[in-house]
């Protein structure tokens, strides 16, 4: 019995004391690539285009990296659209990638997933939609060793499908806000390990401090907040200064000031 207990003690807190960690390579707006060492996922990075007021387009030349799967795109597991706006998603992009990139799979919304499917019908058996049934429900998949768990928030309009994602890799996990508002987030529940590193827009803490704390430290215990949407000639200084008052009270405040740049979580 005491051999057992103590087999069971050390499959429990492993991930603790692995010090699993997250790398988190920037792209454009809201777009990442997450890597645990072992398994990649891409999220909302595959788009094109001219920039925007709303937002940064990835240039062409990494447009073409992408496309191409050359590195570190290369060997993805997942690829994760939240909602197809042109600043997140092109079906274009997504198809030629993946065309390159044998072994990932794309998971989005409905329509995402129709827009790829459409632009390249061969890849229709490594595309699917996790989109739930209805607006603030959740629908849960796993896939190469991560749980993926798409909830459905709101965007302007309720038949628009519109997703954050909670991802568990093996002893992290990150939750990717997408364009949702932080009301959305307190109708779901949270387990008591809460979330890792959360993924947000800084007009979340720009219109309420209050409330931003509230969800991502309160309701989430997020350990790690990496801001997003957000210029970088324009908006970077501002964020940069948002980010100096949240810092106290969270491990790591994370704001990228270039493409490619890299960061992991402490």
């Amino acid at each position: 019995m005491r051999t057992l207990i103590r087999f069971s003690l050390v499959v429990i807190c492993a991930p603790l004391l692995c010090g699993a960690k997250l790398e988190i390579t920037y792209v454009a707006n809201e777009g990442f690539l997450l890597s645990d060492g072992t398994r990649k996922v891409l999220i909302d990075a595959l788009f094109s285009g001219e920039d925007k007021p709303y937002g940064d387009f990835p240039s062409s030349e990494l447009v073409t990296r992408m496309e191409q799967a050359q590195p570190p795109f290369r060997g993805l597991n997942l690829v994760l659209a939240t909602h197809p706006h042109d600043d997140h998603f092109s079906a274009r992009v997504v198809a030629q990638h993946l065309t390159n990139d044998k072994d990932a799979v794309f998971l989005s919304t409905s329509n995402a997933v129709e827009g790829v499917r459409r632009a390249s019908p061969e890849l229709a058996g490594r595309t699917r939609s996790v989109c739930p049934a209805q607006m603030n429900s959740m629908r849960t998949e796993e896939a190469a060793g991560i749980r993926v768990e798409a909830f459905w928030v709101t965007h302007g309009r309720p038949d628009f499908e519109n997703l954050g994602y909670r991802l568990t890799f093996p002893g992290i996990t990150a939750l990717h806000l997408g364009d949702s508002r932080l009301d959305d987030w307190r109708s779901f529940k949270w387990d008591d390990a809460g979330i890792d590193v959360v993924f947000i827009n800084p007009g979340a803490f720009q219109r309420s401090m209050e409330q931003g704390l509230e969800v991502a430290k309160g309701l989430m215990k997020a350990r790690t907040v990496v801001l997003m949407h957000y210029k970088l000639g324009r908006d970077l200084e501002k964020t940069q200064q948002l980010a100096a008052r949240l810092q106290p009270h969270f491990r790591q405040v994370i704001v990228f000031t270039k493409p490619l740049a890299t960061r992991t979580t402490k």
